[in-house]
Formats: C-alpha cells, structure tokens, sequence
C-alpha cells in the first residue's frame, strides 16, 4: 500500500510516494537520504495520518474530523461538537481507558453517541463497566484475553489463577503471555548445557506460519531477514458491562 508521505508544499526537501508493506517502490529520482522514512515525530505524524485516510477510503469509510487531545485533558466537549457537526457516527480514539471514559461522558452530555473504537492496549476492565462506552470495539493483537474456546486460552486462564490470581486480565497481559509462547516455541532446539542468546536464533528461523496454538496470527522468522508481516487481529467488544469476543477466537485478517 503506497501513500503520500508529505505535502510537498510543506515539505519540498521531502518529495515522493512510500510504501508501508510489500515490496518498496522508490522514487528513483530522488537522492538515497530522501527515500528514508520520517524521522521526527512530526513528519511521521502526518504520515501515519495519509496511510489511516489512504486505508479508510479502500474500506469506504470517510476520516471527516481529527483532534489532537491530551491524556491530562478533563473535559472532551469541544472535540464531541466538532464530531457530531462534521457528521461522525463513529469515533477512534486513540487514548488510554480513563480518558475514553471522559470523552463519553462529555459527548453524552452533548446527547451525541457515536459508535466508539479505541486500541486495544487501552481496554482496562473498568471501561466495560461505563454505560456510556456499551458497544464499545477494539482490534486485539492477540487472542481476545477474555476468551477460553482453544486449549492454549484455556492453559494462560489456568496459570493465571493458579500463579498470579490478584492480576487483572487484559490485552497487555495476553500480549505478555503470547511472547512467552513465542520463546517457549523458540527454545525447542536449544543445544543441551549452557547456552547463550544466539543459540535461540535457530529455533526462532524455525517458526513458519506458526500461530502458536491460536493465540496470535501465522508468525514466521527469516534467517538473515525480517519477520513477516502479522495482518490478523481478534475483535473484542464491550456488551453488558463485560469485555467480550463476539467472533470467538476467529482471526480477522486482511
């Protein structure tokens, strides 16, 4: 997926189209220092904002209003006015659970309930329990932490109660678990005796298409290369107070 990565008016020593995923198409007219990714916070901002508007058309969504908020900012009624006049029936945001609380509540008041979504590193059991935020969705990288339909969910939810009951369940936690399969995947051909962090690398180059059991998309590692790209997510979604995984296990990928 290629997108434009600057507005050339902008920022004329930073012409040209880049590529995300897949194969990289240069502009070859450009000189080597002008093919490197953005490196400040702002140049990669506006990038990140081409590639989401980029993607929401193939989709056929629209990206009508964007607000830059702080995690420190107590009252989101401004940005709600804002949505609801440019005709958003939907909002991502991308702030941690207690400020995704506040922004529901500030647009509640404004008698604006759009369909929220946020990421999933953000969901805290207590978003769950906000009215405001029922119907609320979100992308988990890993499997749904909530989830016990395949033997590999069943064994984290067992070792959790059984090691570390007072721990709240959440994605960070199943994204903590899911590296430690990864490692436990990697150490089957470590040598016997002592061994060093090199001596994991083969067992690493060894996983292909590996989905660790269903816990996360097909992972694969190459020798000399970089990983190949994880496209599949599992949905999760707020429903009667409760996280829940409305399709199961399923991967979503794309």
């Amino acid at each position: 997926m290629a997108a434009w990565a600057f507005d050339e008016s902008k920022y004329p020593d930073w012409k040209g189209a880049w590529s995300r995923i897949g194969n990289p198409r240069w502009d070859t007219s450009k000189p080597p220092l002008a093919q490197q990714p953005p490196l400040t916070a702002e140049y990669q901002a506006i990038y990140e904002q081409n590639i989401a508007k980029q993607r929401a058309a193939q989709l056929g969504v629209e990206i009508v209003y964007e607000a830059q908020v702080s995690l420190a900012q107590p009252d989101f009624t401004a940005e709600c006015i804002q949505a609801q006049r440019n005709g958003a029936t939907g909002i991502q945001s991308a702030i941690d659970g207690p400020s995704i609380a506040r922004l529901s509540k500030s647009c509640a008041q404004q008698g604006y309930k759009p369909q929220y979504m946020t990421a999933s590193l953000a969901v805290i059991e207590s978003v769950a329990r906000d009215p405001n935020l029922d119907g609320l969705v979100a992308p988990e990288g890993v499997f749904p932490h909530m989830a016990t339909d395949l033997p590999a969910e069943r064994l984290f939810r067992s070792t959790m109660a059984k090691y570390a009951p007072g721990v709240e369940i959440s994605p960070a936690v199943a994204t903590v678990w899911t590296g430690g399969a990864l490692l436990q995947e990697a150490s089957k051909k470590l040598p016997e005796g002592k061994v060093s962090s090199a001596d994991f690398f083969p067992g690493l180059y060894a996983v292909k298409n590996n989905t660790l059991g269903g816990l996360v998309g097909p992972l694969s590692f190459n020798a000399g290369g970089t990983a190949s790209e994880v496209r599949c997510v599992f949905y999760i979604k707020v429903a009667g107070g409760h996280w829940t995984a409305p399709d199961g296990s399923k991967q979503n990928c794309f």
